[in-house]
């Protein structure tokens, strides 16, 4: 898979190709069809946050808070509440009781499921 990760800091932001992730228990995987950088992602990028805010320790670490996509994959006792982070990567897996799930898709709408 694509993803923007670092290897280091902010400055080390860079295009990767990665292993698609299979999601674990309670994960789901989202094929993401946008994202964002977000203020959060910059501040553990800069060491503000390392560790500490959502974010593992392992390098190279993808970052991307903010994305929309769509659920590919379900792992065990994955429940799917609101709320949604996310990946700058073409895939990722998140925890499933993050996700926020939306409409079918259709004209005007944000997803489907």
């Amino acid at each position: 898979m694509k993803a923007v990760a670092s290897t280091g800091g902010l400055e080390d932001l860079k295009v990767l190709t990665l292993p698609l992730p299979e999601p674990g228990p309670g994960e789901v995987r989202v094929d993401v069809h946008a994202s964002a950088l977000n203020p959060a992602d910059v501040k553990v990028l800069s060491g503000e946050l390392a560790g500490n805010f959502l974010h593992g320790k392992a390098k190279p670490l993808v970052v991307g808070w903010d994305v929309v996509g769509v659920v590919s994959a379900v792992g065990a006792d994955a429940d799917l509440p609101r709320r949604t982070p996310g990946g700058n990567s073409d895939r990722c897996s998140r925890p499933a009781a993050l996700m926020s799930p939306r409409c079918p898709a259709r004209d005007s709408c944000w997803g489907r499921h």
